[in-house]
């Protein structure tokens, strides 16, 4: 009986050793999501709720995603995915507030980066824009990918005074963006931020 039960016992360790590792694995594999028992989804999960908005169902994504958030509340992706299935439920005002959230909290976050400047560019809100265009320019490999934004971002008076503003603060980067970002500006607001730029 106690070899039986030893046994069983072992055997119960190596199969949630298995599916911890089908888990993490899915990370790097999101086809392996859906073999993960629903209660074991920690990394799995993500792509649940990933899943769930890109079908387009409200009700699921708003599941999947609170449950993301419950189990691994860190990451500003896990909050990001939060806010989009809000706002997709139409839950607006916690939708933003989650979103700003995630960009207060994950500046490096590519994704809720250009979610927020996305939702700055609808609100007009020139400042977040240019701040929100800069977290992601300083992440050189996101640059081709931001390179469309540039003439949005920078149309917006607000957005280029504060540009200026944090350019003229002078750093490593704000030098590299002067002598290479400048370019993907249209011509007339290079020559507004550079009436502005007072480098040290």
């Amino acid at each position: 009986m106690k070899q039986t039960l030893w046994c069983f016992t072992l055997a119960a360790i190596g199969v949630l050793a298995m599916l911890t590792q089908l888990d993490r694995q899915s990370r790097y594999q999101s086809d392996l999501a859906e073999l993960v028992p629903e209660n074991m989804r920690y990394f799995a999960q993500y792509h649940s709720a990933e899943a769930a908005l890109s079908r387009g169902d409200g009700a699921a994504a708003l599941t999947e995603a609170r449950t993301l958030v419950a189990r691994r509340p860190i990451p500003a992706g896990h909050l990001r995915l939060l806010a989009s299935a809000q706002l997709l439920n139409e839950e607006n005002g916690a939708g933003t507030a989650t979103l700003q959230l995630a960009g207060q909290r994950g500046w490096r976050d590519t994704p809720t980066q250009f979610a927020l400047l996305s939702f700055a560019e609808a609100q007009r809100d020139g400042t977040q824009m240019a701040r929100r265009y800069f977290a992601i320019w300083v992440q050189q490999e996101n640059r081709e990918a931001l390179k469309p934004w540039a003439k949005i971002v920078f149309a917006n008076p607000d957005a280029l005074a504060e540009a200026t503003r944090l350019l003229n603060a002078q750093g490593r980067w704000q030098r590299s963006f002067v002598h290479f970002g400048l370019r993907e500006l249209a011509p007339e607001h290079a020559a507004q931020f550079l009436a502005g730029y007072n480098p040290a």
